[in-house]
């Protein structure tokens, strides 16, 4: 841009020296119009290179947006998965426990005695994870998958105190 501004008023430079004084003010306003030309030209490039990077930004904006939610889409189908495998799970625990009340409700009274603190540790659990399961539900991207594996833990420990039920119980 300074070479386009340069080489008018070097060429002015050159002319009024050796020019009248009519040739020099032709010269003056020749060259006062060739460097308004060459303003108003660095402006047009001024202003299509503002507009370029406008358009550049909008276009890595929309990619970022697009980015986004597909990202959030891919976290949606995780969670929604997690959710449905907890369900089923929960679904199972809870018919599970609800053998062993039956089989201990006809058990011998110190079967019984013995197992109560065990069922109501399994209520307590079950309960836990009924509770993790409604936040899983609403969980965002952060926190979904811890609660997913908090479920997974208390499940386990679900299975493990209703092994040890029915091994008390005799089968």
């Amino acid at each position: 841009m300074n070479t386009k501004l340069l080489i008018p008023l070097l060429a002015l430079g050159l002319l009024i020296p050796g020019c009248s004084k009519e040739d020099a003010e032709s010269t003056e306003n020749a060259v006062g119009d060739a460097i308004k030309g060459a303003a108003e030209g660095a402006g047009d490039a001024v202003k299509d290179a503002t507009e370029g990077v406008k358009d550049a930004a909008e276009d890595v904006k929309d990619a970022a947006e697009d980015a986004s939610e597909e990202v959030s889409g891919q976290f949606q189908k995780l969670r929604d998965e997690a959710v449905t495998k907890a369900e089923a799970s929960l679904a199972s625990a809870e018919e599970r426990l609800g053998e062993l009340r039956t089989k201990v409700d006809s058990a011998a009274a110190p079967i019984k005695a013995a197992v109560s603190p065990m069922l109501a540790t399994a209520d307590e659990n079950l309960n836990k994870v009924k509770a993790d399961l409604n936040e899983l539900r609403t969980a965002g991207a952060e926190g979904w998958s811890a609660i997913s594996s908090r479920i997974g833990e208390s499940l386990k420990g679900l299975n493990s105190t209703f092994d040890s039920i029915a091994s008390k119980l005799g089968g």
